[in-house]
């Protein structure tokens, strides 16, 4: 799908792509920085969930708005979920730990 070539005969093919890519772009942003950003090492496996979490619901989102939505609406959810939800689930990950006193 992301080469583009099942979306060829699609009228909105190239739209989707552009969705896809920056989709996958933003999932790419929210891995690198919780491998080499130190203050996030230490809640990698919370941030990875939260970006899978923030993917569904973009998509989620998406596939249930109208047609004729606008395609910047559609955009900054796919782009602003996945990085919400990564930097949700590293702050409760360190609030849980500090509540611990690890």
């Amino acid at each position: 799908m992301l080469a583009g070539a099942p979306l060829a005969a699609h009228a909105h093919g190239q739209e989707v792509l552009a969705m896809a890519y920056a989709q996958v772009a933003v999932v790419a942003v929210c891995l690198l920085l919780a491998w080499w950003v130190p203050p996030l090492r230490g809640a990698r496996w919370w941030a990875v969930l939260g970006c899978a979490a923030g993917v569904m619901v973009a998509w989620g989102r998406v596939l249930d708005l109208p047609r004729q939505s606008h395609a910047a609406e559609i955009m900054a959810w796919l782009v602003l979920a996945p990085l919400l939800g990564a930097a949700g689930a590293v702050a409760w990950a360190r609030i849980r730990r500090g509540r611990d006193g690890r």
